[in-house]
C-alpha cells in the first residue's frame, strides 16, 4: 500500500487495542510497516491480521514494557525482521484501578507506575540498535502532524509522547 510512510518501519507499544490499534492501522493507512507489540497476544495479533488485510507488512512481538529485557527484545525483533527502526509510539499504559490514590494497595500502584511511568523510561532509553538508533530518538518525541514534528500527517491520529487522540 502506497502512502506517505512507505518503506518506513513503525512500532507501536499497547497496539493489541484501542488507542494504540488505531495508531498501528493509522501507519499501516499510510504505507508503513508496522510492528504491534504488546503483553496481550490475541489482541496484538488481531491487529496484526487486520493490517496485513489492508495489504500491509505487520509483526506481533510480546513485550511487557516495565522489562527492560523485554524492551530491548521488541526492538532488536523489530530491526531483525524490517533492518530499521523509523517511528516508535510508546503507547503502552494502564489504568491502574479505582479509587483515590492513597486506597490503592502497593501492588496496584508498582504495576500502574513500572508500565506508566518506568515503561515510557525504557522504551526511550534503549541503546544500541544498528541503523535504526538515530531515527528512532529523532522521531519518538515528536507530534505526527506535518508541521509541528518531523513526521508527516498520519489522518485523523494526532500523538504525543504522554497522549494519543483518535479523531474521526
Amino acid at each position: 500500500m502506497a502512502g506517505t510512510l512507505e518503506g518506513k518501519v513503525a512500532l507501536v507499544t499497547g497496539g493489541a487495542s484501542g488507542i494504540g490499534r488505531a495508531t498501528a492501522m493509522a501507519f499501516a493507512r499510510e504505507g508503513a510497516m508496522v510492528v504491534v507489540a504488546d503483553v496481550n497476544a490475541e489482541g496484538g495479533e488481531e491487529s496484526v491480521s487486520r493490517i496485513r488485510q489492508s495489504g500491509c507488512k505487520s509483526i506481533f512481538t510480546h513485550a511487557d514494557v516495565s522489562k527492560a529485557a523485554d524492551v530491548t527484545a521488541m526492538v532488536d525483533k523489530t530491526v531483525e525482521v524490517y533492518g530499521r527502526l523509523d517511528f516508535g509510539v510508546n503507547n503502552a499504559g494502564i489504568g491502574g484501578g479505582r479509587g483515590l490514590t492513597h486506597e490503592h494497595t502497593e501492588e496496584i500502584w508498582d504495576l500502574t507506575t513500572n508500565i506508566n511511568l518506568k515503561g515510557v523510561w525504557l522504551v526511550h532509553e534503549v541503546r544500541d540498535f544498528p541503523d535504526a538508533q538515530a531515527g528512532w530518538r529523532r522521531n519518538r518525541q515528536y507530534v505526527i502532524r506535518g508541521r509541528v514534528g518531523r513526521s508527516k500527517e498520519l489522518r485523523g491520529l494526532h500523538c504525543c509522547q504522554a497522549w494519543c487522540e483518535w479523531s474521526d
